[in-house]
C-alpha cells in the first residue's frame, strides 16, 4: 500500500504517505514498489489531482514562484494536519492553464522545483489504512483486526495475517489461516531508495528466526526506488512520533 503523499503529496503519502504506508508493507498490500510505466503514469495523475485539489490555495510569491499551505484538510482521501508546498518555475501561462485546470503533467516539465512538507496526524493514518483495507474485497483480504501505534522512529503493527493471500509473498508456504502477527517497523532513504526495516516480528506467536527475517526484508525491499522516476524526485526526511509523521520531499530539483 505504500502509496505515494498527495500527488505529489499523494504519491508520497499514498507513498506515503508512504509510511504508514510502509507500516502497511507489514500489514497488507506490501511489496516492493517497481515503478512500471503503469506506476509512473498513476504517479503523474495523482500529482495533477493533488494539484486541482490545492490551487484554490495557492499565492504567488515573487515573479514565477507558487505557495500553497492548509491544515487540518482531507486530500486525496487523507486528512493531512499540514501541508507546505512551494514551486519555483511557473511562468504565468502555465499558473492561468493550472488555475482553469487544464494543465496535464507535460505541462509542469518547466517548473525548476517543488519542495512539499506533510504532516499526518496518527489517528488519521490509522483510519486511512482501515479504509484502504476494508476496500478490498474479502476473498482477498490479507489482513484483519490492525491496530499501528507510531512510537519514537518505528510503528507497531499487529493483527490477524492470511499470508497465502499475500501476492509473491516467501511465506506463502506457510499455511496458517489466519494468524496474528505483530512488527516493528523503521524506515529509511539509502541513496534514492526507500528502505524498511523490521523487528520483533512474531507470526502465531513464533518469532522470525534471522534467515526468515533476511528473505521478508529482500522481498519488500527497496519499499520504493526514486531514481526508477523519469525525472528527480525524492523524500529528504521522514519523522516517525507517537502523534504522527513528518515528511519532507522534493520533485523536479533537490
Amino acid at each position: 500500500m505504500y502509496k505515494y503523499i498527495i500527488g505529489f503529496c499523494s504519491f508520497m503519502h499514498r507513498s506515503a504517505v508512504v509510511t504508514a504506508l510502509l507500516l502497511v508493507s507489514v500489514a497488507g498490500q506490501a511489496w516492493a514498489l517497481e515503478m512500471t510505466d503503469g506506476r509512473i503514469a498513476a504517479f503523474q495523475r495523482d500529482v495533477m489531482h493533488a494539484l486541482n485539489e490545492l490551487m484554490p490555495d495557492a499565492k504567488s510569491v515573487g515573479q514565477d514562484g507558487l505557495s500553497i499551505e492548509v491544515h487540518n484538510r482531507t486530500i486525496r482521501n487523507i486528512t493531512v494536519r499540514s501541508l507546505r508546498a512551494s514551486f519555483e518555475g511557473v511562468d504565468e501561462k502555465l499558473h492561468r492553464r493550472l488555475a482553469r485546470r487544464e494543465a496535464n503533467f507535460d505541462d509542469l516539465s518547466g517548473v525548476r522545483s517543488v519542495d512539499v512538507a506533510i504532516e499526518l496526524d496518527a489517528g488519521a493514518i490509522r483510519a486511512f489504512i482501515a479504509d484502504e483495507l476494508a476496500r478490498q474485497r474479502e476473498a482477498h483480504r490479507a489482513l484483519e483486526g490492525v491496530q499501528i501505534t507510531l512510537g519514537a522512529g518505528f510503528a507497531r503493527v499487529t493483527g490477524t495475517v492470511d499470508v497465502a493471500k499475500i501476492p509473491g509473498n516467501p511465506l506463502g508456504f506457510i499455511n496458517l489461516g489466519a494468524a496474528p502477527f505483530t512488527a516493528d517497523a523503521t524506515v529509511h532513504m539509502e541513496g534514492d531508495r526507500l528502505m524498511v526495516d523490521i523487528s520483533n516480528a512474531t507470526l502465531n506467536g513464533v518469532a522470525f528466526v534471522p534467515p526468515l527475517s533476511t528473505q521478508v526484508l529482500d522481498w519488500l525491499n527497496p519499499l520504493m526506488d526514486f531514481s526508477a522516476l523519469p525525472h528527480p524526485a525524492g523524500i529528504t526526511s521522514l519523522e516517525i512520533t507517537p502523534g504522527g509523521i513528518l515528511l519532507h520531499g522534493f520533485l523536479f530539483s533537490r
